[in-house]
């Protein structure tokens, strides 16, 4: 086969004042893109294309039941791809196909489909989404699987050269599994692919069959024998934590580590393939967010390396997609994607007006409010740099005519902005550990599930921009080290040499480093238990007490001679997840009993034990886990906590603490979820700029600031860093030279302006 030669449209990615943006033949393309997947009404996309859009994302979906011959399959996706050139000379299309493996292929080998019992698969399961069959059910570590992956890549590439215009196929989108997500993993503690190549994995690992059964400690196990160990996941041994020096928890990791690599490795087969037969072409897939997926633990880090993948794509926060009360989250780790010079796709999976959607969930009832939705993650996404395409793509959603001026005019925000060539200016890091996911079972997520709900609700409304990484993006030569103030720890439990020496890194320019519960608790090692409050000194500076039992982490502050203190206030309670999951049922069987439950419980309970350091806040409860090794599992043992004034309790049981280092001061906070006026108060102690302090939505950078209003009206002052002109990006009216302003917002509305 010869090597395709591009002519002309070249596609490349490239950063601006580090933000990377999708270039052809040197002409950047707009922020806001479409896609299309279950329809063919080429004059309602038509529409998109008036209203400014270049970049489109088409979708052909392969029936697997045989109803469809390949060769027609392929005429359909020409005719769908030459009919949208057709509509302007400047459009630009990412050819993407869902993996579709056929019934008939399933049948012929069950050995491909994932088991959930040792006598084989059900056959007649297939996945569906919005009533159109995508693929039967296949497992996630068949080999044969992967080759057709491959030949189906191909396949593709073969119907965008006999294109009459190929080079405008800029590049090739991937997806499969359950719907697009690529998450089987519950399904397959039987299958055969899995087991042969966890047996594979296990033998790699520990060689010999005598090694293996001394480390899981069940004398006579053999590889060849070993299967899901289910009992060792559900069952931690160390509060809710995995402990690698007891056999169960080093089994339990064990599988973590297996199943996510697999995982990667069926991921990257379609974007390996397509890349290297056509390197020219833009290559990624979809997948759902790494803190915001109860399923699964991605390796994320290796994604973001990957020379196969340019760009990632996805959904924002489940959680806010049908209620205005909720920010819209962007992908947990956009700010290290684009470190690693990837490109985030964003999927707006938000439905518009109930009638229209027919989604009973939908708490967006007219099209106005819709409008309002539109505009606040636009914004958003303009100001970060996301990429993104509205998730209309099944049932022509727009329907209302007051929908395509805001496109039009988000459109023309966006192009005159990217023409400014803006910088972020975010002085705040928030960093998670993706390791740390390992160590915790998956059947309360719990420190997961509570990060996620801060990055819904807190993080967005602490009144400044700011970017989340994988701790180990500090390494990074590219890193802003210089622009960041202060740094957020919220999942760092189990941290390898690596990750501390991130951590290290930043303990420098009287930084403020603020770590949630048990960070650095863990230190991965060969042998012994991995858990110490010693670990955490070593990270934190600070002495700490264990405590064993679970607790409901609400804290009350304290006064203290320290900025923080004084800022935040005395004599208020933060901590209790009291805003999680708000769906009327839960998502999964598995998630019934934490989706619906008011907080979250931490176990082990650590307390602050060091004179020197400044009391924050402390633990309010009647009753306190007890210390001591030998109660670790116990969960009833507790002792009760002396009855004291708020202002003056017992050293053991402060819960959140301030120590000034040598150049940097560490903040320690017991919880995993922690409200936003705290957030700001440490923020605006910590020399960080605060574009409001009133809880709006604030999403900023050199050339444009965006507010949005939460749940009430009312006039809102905007501080800005220095004194620039400002201008309203809507209606273009200047508002002068300034550097504070204020301005009246309506409940749910989206004010934005250009800077400079």
């Amino acid at each position: 086969m010869s090597k395709y030669q591009r002519k002309h449209f070249k596609p490349e990615i490239r950063k601006v004042n580090g933000v990377p943006r999708i270039f052809v033949d040197g002409v950047e393309l707009p922020t806001i893109l479409y896609r299309n997947r279950a329809h063919e009404d080429f004059k309602y996309m038509k529409k998109f294309v008036d209203a400014g859009h270049k970049l489109f994302f088409m979708t052909r979906i392969m029936p697997p039941d045989g109803s469809m011959s390949w060769q027609t399959y392929a005429d359909e996706v020409r005719k769908r791809i030459c009919t949208m050139f057709s509509m302007a000379p400047d459009i630009y299309i990412i050819l993407g196909y869902y993996l579709s493996i056929s019934d008939k292929h399933i049948k012929e080998h069950p050995e491909d489909a994932p088991w959930d019992n040792p006598e084989g698969p059900d056959l007649n399961y297939h996945i569906e989404a919005a009533e159109v069959r995508e693929t039967a059910y296949f497992s996630l570590y068949s080999d044969r699987i992967k080759e057709e992956q491959k030949k189906q890549a191909n396949f593709h590439i073969d119907i965008i050269e006999s294109l009459p215009d190929p080079d405008r196929v800029i590049g090739m989108f991937f997806e499969g599994g359950r719907a697009q997500e690529w998450y089987n993993f519950n399904s397959e503690r039987y299958s055969p692919g899995m087991l042969k190549k966890y047996h594979e994995w296990l033998t790699k690992r520990y060689k010999t069959d005598e090694v293996f059964s001394k480390s899981y400690g069940k004398p006579g196990l053999t590889i060849e024998k070993a299967l899901m160990p289910e009992e060792a996941i559900t069952n931690p041994q160390r509060g809710w934590l995995q402990d690698t020096g007891t056999p169960n928890g080093r089994a339990s990791v064990d599988w973590y580590e297996f199943a996510a690599e697999e995982h990667l490795a069926m991921i990257l087969t379609g974007p390996t393939a397509a890349k290297q037969r056509r390197p020219d072409l833009l290559t990624g897939f979809f997948c759902e967010h790494l803190l915001d997926c109860e399923h699964f633990t991605d390796p994320f880090k290796k994604v973001i390396e990957s020379p196969y993948v340019d760009f990632i794509s996805g959904p924002s926060s489940t959680e806010a997609n049908h209620d205005l009360q909720t920010s819209k989250l962007s992908h947990s780790l956009v700010a290290s994607i684009h470190l690693n010079n990837k490109v985030w796709f964003q999927e707006e999976d938000t439905p518009p007006m109930a009638k229209e959607s027919k989604n009973p969930r939908s708490k967006i009832n007219t099209a106005e409010e819709y409008v309002k939705v539109i505009t606040h993650v636009s914004c958003k996404n303009i100001v970060e740099g996301i990429y993104a395409w509205w998730w209309d793509f099944q049932k022509q959603w727009f329907k209302s005519k007051v929908y395509w001026p805001r496109l039009k005019k988000l459109q023309a925000i966006d192009k005159y902005h990217r023409a400014q060539k803006p910088s972020s200016v975010a002085q705040t890091a928030v960093f998670v550990s993706e390791q740390s996911e390992y160590y915790m079972p998956n059947w309360p997520r719990n420190t997961t599930l509570a990060i996620s709900m801060g990055m819904y609700y807190t993080f967005p409304r602490m009144g400044a921009p700011y970017e989340v990484y994988n701790l180990e993006d500090v390494l990074h030569p590219d890193f802003p080290l210089e622009r960041i103030k202060t740094a957020f720890f919220i999942d760092c439990i189990v941290l390898n040499e690596k990750e501390r020496e991130a951590v290290e890194k930043l303990k420098s320019k009287n930084r403020t480093l603020v770590f949630y519960w048990a960070s650095g608790f863990g230190l991965p090692k060969a042998q012994g238990s991995i858990y110490s409050t010693e670990n955490m000194k070593m990270l934190t500076g600070i002495n700490f007490l264990e405590r064993c039992g679970q607790f409901t982490p609400v804290m009350m502050s304290l006064p203290g001679e320290h900025k923080i203190c004084e800022l935040y206030g005395a004599g208020r309670f933060f901590g209790i997840t009291n805003e999680l999951r708000k769906g009327n049922k839960p998502r999964s069987k598995n998630m019934g009993k934490y989706d619906l439950y008011p907080f979250i419980c931490i176990n082990p309970v650590l307390t602050v034990d060091d004179q020197n350091a400044i009391p924050l806040a402390y633990y309010v409860a009647e009753m306190m886990p007890l210390p001591g090794e030998n109660n670790y599992n116990l969960m009833n043992s507790q002792e009760l906590l002396i009855p004291t004034q708020f202002n003056k309790p017992s050293p053991t049981f402060i819960g959140a603490a301030i120590k000034e280092m040598k150049n940097w001061t560490s903040v320690y906070i017991g919880s995993n979820y922690v409200q936003w006026e705290l957030l700001n108060a440490i923020l605006r102690a910590s020399g960080v700029h605060t574009y409001v302090d009133s809880g709006e939505l604030v999403f900023a950078n050199s050339r444009m600031a965006a507010v949005r209003s939460y749940d009430s009206a009312g006039t809102r002052t905007i501080k800005l860093p220095s004194k620039t002109k400002v201008a309203d990006a809507f209606s273009n009216k200047a508002i002068g030279k300034t550097k504070e302003f204020k301005i009246k917002i309506n409940k749910f509305e989206t004010k934005c302006y250009h800077l400079g």
